[in-house]
């Protein structure tokens, strides 16, 4: 461990690791056991996914629903792991946070451009059970739910907010709070 790491260790709890992620210089600091996620990677898998996902109109309990899932609100709670990199001259960081929902373990994650969130992203280890409990209660107001749980599916929601999910053998939950920006960022990746 270098005297850097080491006194990063003792200020923070964090240790602090740094390599090249798609030819970009990537300041991973993490606490225990580091899963060194690739935030870029996991942008251009939600990109792809948005292109092919169904476009649903929801109603007002619908949007309420998606606010109330439990695992937006980390409160009191530190990052597992921090990845962060200077992109475009602006530091762009992913919090990633994990804990347990129902008993099933379940990673959440922040996107940051600046001091602006982005996106939140979700995943819970359950085989897609989320996703199904949360569209049976929406079954009255989604037509087609039932076909939903097999395929992306995305909302537009007011204010330049998206949202996506899908069970990517696990249930994945996008949450957009700048698309405009997230757009931006998701571009200029693809033409780095």
């Amino acid at each position: 461990m270098n005297i850097f790491n080491l006194l990063s260790k003792a200020l923070t709890g964090y240790k602090s690791k740094s390599k090249l992620v798609k030819g970009q210089k990537v300041t991973y600091r993490y606490v225990g056991k580091p899963v060194l996620f690739d935030a870029f990677t996991m942008l251009m898998d939600f990109n792809s996914h948005y292109e092919v996902a169904k476009i649903i109109t929801p109603n007002l309990s619908f949007q309420t629903e998606i606010g109330n899932l439990p695992f937006w609100d980390l409160k009191d709670q530190n990052p597992a792991v921090v990845f962060s990199a200077l992109l475009n001259n602006e530091r762009f960081q992913v919090n990633r946070y994990v804990h347990h929902l129902d008993h099933k373990p379940c990673s959440k994650y922040e996107f940051y451009l600046g001091d602006q969130k982005l996106a939140n992203f979700a995943r819970v280890y359950d085989y897609g059970a989320t996703i199904k409990k949360f569209l049976i209660k929406q079954k009255n107001h989604i037509p087609d739910y039932e076909t939903l749980q097999n395929q992306p599916f995305t909302v537009d929601l007011e204010n330049d907010r998206k949202f996506l999910a899908e069970n990517f053998g696990h249930s994945q939950f996008w949450k957009i709070d700048q698309w405009n920006k997230l757009s931006e960022l998701i571009e200029y990746l693809i033409h780095k």
